[in-house]
């Protein structure tokens, strides 16, 4: 869509020399429901970065995975929930759908 937000990412850090911390301020975004690819890299690199500027976290852990399975789990079970909260695309997705009912 044209008022789609695209960053093309030139490192694991989706803040790192991108335009995104800038555009997720100009829309006023507190929250961000991060997943990916390689989550013991792109994702927990992005979300350390993102919980240092103070966002609020949610992890969509059935939309990540990583080459190395101890380093995905030890991502889900260790760093993410010390930053944030964990869900399912479909808990995410039922808990956000509750909320606009409000």
């Amino acid at each position: 869509h044209p008022e789609d937000i695209l960053i093309e990412k030139k490192s694991w850090n989706a803040f790192f020399q991108t335009s995104l911390e800038m555009d997720l301020r100009k829309l006023g975004t507190t929250e961000i429901v991060l997943a990916g690819i390689s989550t013991s890299r792109a994702v927990e690199s992005t979300a350390r970065t993102a919980n240092e500027l103070g966002y609020n976290l949610i992890f969509a852990t059935d939309a990540m995975i990583d080459k190395v399975k101890d380093a995905h789990e030890n991502s889900i079970k260790n760093i993410f929930p010390r930053i944030g909260e964990l869900g399912t695309v479909m808990e995410i997705t039922k808990k956000i759908a509750d909320l606009s009912k409000e």
